[in-house]
């Protein structure tokens, strides 16, 4: 089973994720790892940013109020990061493409 949102793939199943990144170039793999790490922080960020205010509208031992809190999460995640994010995904990119380039002249003048 597959969940698909806004921000692409969010499978359930963590090996076929792995293989599938496995397979891409290091430059899409940097993409898919800094989306996905931004989309898992957004959402632990709104989900504790809008707690109280859920939990007010909706009363504190409500039932079914932390599905709803979780809907209403994924709603505007989903809106953030179809929107083009917060950026952070655009930061850890450029950090992790400047470590391998580090990495990879490191490693040439080791061989020389």
């Amino acid at each position: 089973m597959q969940l698909t949102t806004a921000s692409g793939d969010m499978g359930l199943d963590a090996s076929e994720q792995i293989r599938r990144i496995k397979n891409m170039p290091q430059s899409e793999q940097i993409a898919k790892v800094a989306g996905q790490f931004e989309s898992i922080f957004l959402r632990q960020f709104l989900k504790d940013s809008l707690k109280p205010m859920i939990k007010g509208c909706m009363g504190e031992n409500s039932p079914g109020s932390d599905i709803y809190q979780s809907m209403i999460v994924d709603t505007i995640a989903d809106g953030i990061q179809s929107g083009g994010g917060m950026g952070l995904s655009n930061v850890i990119q450029l950090q992790l493409q400047q470590s391998g380039a580090k990495g990879k002249a490191s490693n040439a003048h080791g061989d020389a």
